[in-house]
């Protein structure tokens, strides 16, 4: 970004609005608006305290968790869609309704299931990020170039070693793109479920 002809850094535009905000606040223009270097020092405060790490530690493994099982049972289940086509069939259609559905109408019925703890905000996490890891396994490894599994065949390659050697590292990039969108489904999937629960 520049202005007037001079570089400006990417964060400059947040400085700016951290400087607006602490001179309103000390201006009192606005009710109920704190001075910035308050808010500031509150948070130093907030993080110190005992139940805070205790409600991050929570957190963090609560959505570790979700992740860790999205990726589990995703990637295996996109890999399987993307190579069996009955299973594509029988599987696509729940898929992308999960998928495109508002799955925050859902945190309730979990809230139901599993109760006001941490495995509902595990099963928040994970409805949230499995979808679309599946979609894009499913996506790459349908893209492989048929050449490749031809030649992996044609050396003697086993099933076992087709799938580990060729078609996972293949569909890898996309792969991990679907993990990389997970990750951000997964953090809205943890503050809704701590919203709720909490």
């Amino acid at each position: 970004m520049t202005l007037f002809g001079y570089r400006v850094p990417m964060m400059a535009s947040l400085l700016v609005w951290c400087v607006i905000w602490e001179i309103v606040g000390r201006l009192d223009l606005v009710f109920l608006l704190p001075p910035f270097s308050d808010v500031l020092a509150a948070a130093v405060g907030l993080v110190q305290t005992p139940s805070w790490q205790s409600a991050t530690v929570t957190t963090l493994r609560a959505f570790a968790m979700g992740m860790a099982l999205s990726i589990v049972i995703g990637v295996p289940l996109g890999v399987l869609m993307g190579r069996v086509k009955i299973a594509d069939d029988l599987l696509g259609m729940w898929v992308n309704i999960f998928s495109s559905a508002p799955l925050s109408a859902i945190v309730p019925v979990l809230m139901i299931l599993f109760g006001f703890g941490e495995k509902t905000i595990v099963a928040a996490v994970f409805l949230f990020a499995i979808w679309i890891i599946v979609l894009d396994t499913r996506a790459g490894v349908r893209h492989i170039s048929p050449s490749l599994i031809e030649m992996a065949r044609s050396y003697g390659a086993s099933r076992p070693a087709l799938y580990s050697k060729i078609i996972l590292w293949a569909a890898l990039p996309e792969i991990l793109a679907g993990i990389r969108l997970g990750l951000i489904r997964g953090v809205k999937g943890v503050v809704i479920g701590q919203l709720l629960v909490a």
